[in-house]
């Protein structure tokens, strides 16, 4: 009896992990291209040569 509880714990405890994990990797894409395409716009306004500078790139 305390066998099958404790399989049915794991059994519900994998799905929601599975669901977080997911849900941490779209928020990571979504991240991703936000930076490329802040990186593109500061690109496109001549923003990012102030910003090269700063970082020592010529």
């Amino acid at each position: 009896m305390s066998k099958d509880k404790k399989a049915q714990v794991q059994l519900k405890e994998t799905p929601v992990e599975k669901e977080i994990s997911i849900f941490l990797l779209i928020l990571f894409i979504i991240l991703i291209l936000l930076f490329i395409y802040l990186i593109y716009w500061m690109l496109k306004s001549g923003k990012f040569v102030g910003i090269s500078r700063l970082f020592g790139f010529r």
